[in-house]
């Protein structure tokens, strides 16, 4: 059981199929919508066969249904940048809780393709509250008396060659001196 809540999301987007339209719905961040700020929300539709249905095509209606205070709220579908063309809007989550995304449909009058009536629902579970806003000091902080910053040098990395040959050639010297500290002793104690 705990390895479920551990492991990542495996599909990225949730895909419903009523009569021959497909929907694919996204919710931003990575389809992990948080409680309490703005969700890009955006479904991509498409006909049988995989040809896409634009919004412009579609009089769509979009509703927000909280599962568990069975309320439905209507909602304004408007064009996100991020996705032209899509069924889009901007949800703000009341609460930590289960939602289901309902959109209904039928071609506009001036549509270039037909299709028939159809009705998505997308079940959404919304686990993460946006983090509160970070509150202003109580009293005003008065900004720091100025100082003189040093001057910044650009670093220079044959200095570091340098360090390190003088730290190799000093450690080779102390093994030699104590190599031969080693042998002197040995021929004078023979």
């Amino acid at each position: 059981m705990l390895d479920l809540l551990l492991l990542p999301p495996l599909l990225a987007h949730q895909l419903q199929i009523d009569q021959a339209i497909a929907g694919t719905l996204h919710l931003e961040p990575n389809d992990q919508p948080q409680a309490g700020i703005p969700t890009p929300t955006w479904i991509a539709l498409r006909r049988a066969g995989g040809e896409p249905i634009v919004a412009a095509d579609c009089d769509c209606r979009l509703q927000l249904l909280n599962v568990q205070a069975q309320t439905t709220t209507d909602l304004v579908i408007q064009p996100l940048e991020s996705a032209p063309g899509a069924v889009a809007t901007k949800i703000v989550f009341p609460a930590v809780g289960r939602y289901e995304l309902i959109l209904k449909g039928q071609p506009q009058a001036t549509a270039q393709i037909a299709f028939d009536p159809f009705q998505i629902r997308f079940p959404v579970t919304v686990a993460i509250a946006a983090p509160p806003a970070a509150e202003p000091p109580a009293e005003p902080v008065a900004p720091p008396e100025e100082t003189e910053t040093p001057e910044i040098r650009p670093p220079r990395p044959w200095l570091r060659v340098w360090i390190s040959v003088g730290l190799g050639v000093g450690l080779l010297v102390a093994l030699a001196a104590g190599v031969w500290l080693i042998l002197k002793r040995d021929r004078e104690a023979s």
